[in-house]
């Protein structure tokens, strides 16, 4: 994700290990827009920054979509 100079959240992009698709990741995406960080800084003054953030996810409780047996 790329942070500002006030440590808001500009921009980020999401990436799942195999491919993986999350049901929630309209909310997830909404919440990470709205994390505030305090700013990084470079000689005394705020600067943007790219930053990489590993989420994990723990998943409880039947799957939906999970194929019927025969």
């Amino acid at each position: 994700m790329t942070l500002d100079t006030r440590g808001k959240v500009e921009s980020f992009k999401t990436y799942s290990p195999n491919g993986l698709r999350l049901e929630k990741m309209k909310e997830a995406s909404a919440a990470i827009k709205a994390w505030q960080f305090s700013p990084a800084t470079k000689d005394g003054r705020p600067v943007r920054v790219m930053v990489k953030v590993e989420i994990d996810f723990h998943c409880s409780g039947p799957a939906t979509d999970a194929p019927k047996k025969p």
